[in-house]
């Protein structure tokens, strides 16, 4: 039986303040109810290995710990997504206990460790 990845998703500040009733003019002052509630709405997610699986730009970030298995982050170069295999390049190297994904396409592989970011997600604000 393979790895499951499990990732926990923080919504972002943005979107938790639109959640939550306020506009970009007020969402600062009430900053103490926007961040309590990103605690409170953090998701954690189990992606099988093989799946396909979305972190969208209603989240700021996902975060998958390497305290049990040591993951890696691969990104196809240059935004060419073929199949052959010299065109993914390693994008990640840290002394840290945990990888940051940003909102985009991943795909999870069968050999348990690899995370392949397959395209950006960007909010329709951001365009």
């Amino acid at each position: 039986m393979g790895n499951t990845l499990k990732i926990l998703l923080k919504p972002s500040y943005a979107a938790t303040a639109e959640k939550l009733g306020y506009d970009n003019d007020d969402s600062y002052a009430h900053a103490d109810d926007i961040l309590f509630q990103i605690g409170y709405d953090m998701v954690e997610i189990e992606v099988s290995q093989g799946d396909v699986f979305t972190i969208s730009t209603e989240f700021e970030e996902g975060t998958v710990s390497l305290e049990d298995v040591n993951y890696k982050i691969m990104s196809v170069k240059n935004g060419d997504q073929g199949d052959d295999e010299d065109e993914f390049e390693d994008n990640y190297e840290s002394d840290l206990n945990y990888l940051i994904l940003s909102p985009g396409i991943y795909k999870f592989h069968n050999d348990g460790i690899t995370i392949e970011k397959v395209s950006d997600l960007f909010d329709e604000d951001d365009l």
